[in-house]
């Protein structure tokens, strides 16, 4: 299987975002916050994600952009498991926030997501 995230599944409409985060629930381990929130499904999209790293936390965009990467090459590797979770006609939009100061790597925050996604799933079931 092909592990793609499209253009589609990505958060980007303001008040998709101003929903997830005013209504959303959240899950959070070390060093990355998850929120997320069930919507009804539009043009058969299952779910739709963002990547947050603050610039509070890091000044340089290069050093930002690298955790965002890590952090979605991460989440692009389960996105299968995603899609089994999401209830059908539901859409399930997503927001990894990374907390830390400091920077983790691959390895690290793979096994992070990957503990966010399986608490996600016992909380959607």
């Amino acid at each position: 299987m092909r592990l793609f995230l499209r253009r589609q599944n990505r958060l980007t409409h303001e008040k998709e975002i101003s929903s997830l985060f005013n209504g959303g629930s959240s899950v959070f381990c070390y060093p990355i916050k998850l929120v997320y929130s069930l919507t009804p499904a539009v043009d058969d999209i299952r779910f739709k994600v963002m990547f947050v790293v603050p610039k509070r936390s890091f000044k340089r965009a290069v050093k930002r952009n690298l955790m965002r990467r890590r952090i979605r090459e991460a989440f692009r590797l389960r996105t299968p498991s995603v899609i089994d979770f999401v209830p059908s006609g539901q859409c399930l939009n997503l927001s990894f926030i990374y907390v830390s100061k400091d920077l983790k790597e691959f390895h690290e925050i793979e096994v992070v997501v990957d503990q966010l996604l399986s608490k996600l799933a016992t909380k959607l079931k």
